[in-house]
């Protein structure tokens, strides 16, 4: 008797327990809801965009900090201060490099597109003519058509100049606002022991051990991330240089580092960074085109099969369905710059609500993970 009582006072806290989840995540997707509502009426991300680029060189420099404290670490019969002047002086000076060989053949590359803009517009038109009347014999579709395909071309081929020097502008932000970081990042690791016990003074002693782990292992997903994303956009920035100098394609540097850096992106990136160097590469000649998309085909896959295993490994474990509604919410609110920043901040948010789970039992991820391994 006291058996049964026991089990359904057990199947009753479980049916409890079953209820609480569900409306634990209606309420989580309710306050997400208004939150949107608050932003919407009340405009409160642009705001924050303000305020994070303000105060973003004291949040790079203490990234920086933390990246670079394990390379001074290695440097441990020299004082900190002349460890962490030498890797200063060496990063200022590959930024000196970079902005010396690099920033001077992008701009003039990206006034020889501009140039090349009109005849590349013509090329298309007479494509499409050909390409229309070949499908359809009316008229009035090959004028809609004519008409929509050249309104976007405009559009793109008006702008192109000014989102040019908005992209030389935002460069020039960028290394300016990284400057200020490494200041501060130098000062942060001549003495980053403190600075670091100095944080955790902030956190109650009861959850200090439980948040430094939290901490450590947040920061070790960042940490590989960063270094695995550099790595990568090195390779295959060098890579499609070489490709698209050995096939003519115009503007090699440019295109380059443009494909690269939209790689970054997982699954949609490289299809926003291959079609416009295949159209362009195209519109220069067939043979061009088709080389370059074979090379972009090759790059793609070693980068796939080959340096994505090797440097990155499985270091954010996320699943890709998750990666993919990642991608889309940050691309909605936070465009380009979001979607980059997607994995990483998904990987962080995940690593949080396990950390959450694990000690207040809401959802109970460690049992289902141990049933998923039993099956």
């Amino acid at each position: 008797m006291n058996d049964l009582n026991t089990k359904k006072v057990n199947e009753v806290i479980s049916t409890l327990h079953r209820i609480f989840k569900i409306v634990l995540i209606l309420f989580i997707i309710l306050l997400i809801y208004l939150i949107l509502l608050i932003n919407r009426e009340l405009k409160v991300t642009s705001f924050l965009f303000i305020i994070l680029k303000i105060i973003s060189p004291l949040f790079i420099g203490i990234l920086i900090a933390y990246l670079l404290n394990p390379i001074v670490n290695k440097f441990k019969k020299t004082k900190r201060l002349y460890s962490s002047l030498i890797l200063y002086s060496v990063i200022i000076l590959l930024l000196i490099l970079f902005m010396y060989l690099i920033i001077p053949n992008l701009k003039s590359q990206i006034i020889d597109i501009n140039k090349y803009l009109p005849d590349f517009v013509d090329k298309i038109n007479i494509f499409l003519n050909n390409f229309i009347s070949k499908v359809s014999s009316s008229s009035e579709f090959k004028i809609n058509v004519k008409t929509i395909i050249n309104d976007y071309i405009i559009l793109i081929t008006k702008d192109f100049p000014a989102n040019c020097l908005n992209i030389i502008n935002n460069t020039i932000s960028f290394l300016t606002c990284t400057v200020l970081s490494l200041i501060i990042s130098f000062y942060i690791l001549l003495d980053f022991e403190n600075f670091k016990n100095n944080i955790y003074i902030l956190i109650p002693k009861k959850n200090r051990r439980r948040l430094k782990r939290l901490f450590k292992k947040i920061g070790e997903y960042i940490f590989m991330y960063i270094k695995g994303t550099f790595i990568v956009v090195i390779i295959v920035s060098v890579m499609s240089f070489i490709c698209f100098s050995i096939f003519g394609l115009k503007a090699p540097i440019f295109f380059a580092i443009f494909n690269a850096f939209t790689n970054i992106i997982p699954y949609i990136g490289p299809i926003i960074g291959a079609l416009p160097i295949v159209l362009l590469s195209f519109m220069i000649s067939s043979k061009t085109g088709i080389l370059v998309s074979i090379s972009l085909i090759i790059i793609q896959i070693i980068e796939n099969f080959i340096i994505q295993p090797v440097v990155m490994g499985k270091t954010m474990k996320l699943h890709p369905v998750t990666i993919l509604i990642s991608l889309l919410i940050f691309g909605y609110f936070f465009g380009i710059i979001g979607m980059c920043l997607a994995v990483p901040i998904t990987a962080i948010i995940k690593t949080v609500i396990l950390f959450i789970d694990k000690k207040y039992k809401i959802f109970n991820f460690d049992k289902i993970k141990i049933v998923e391994g039993r099956k």
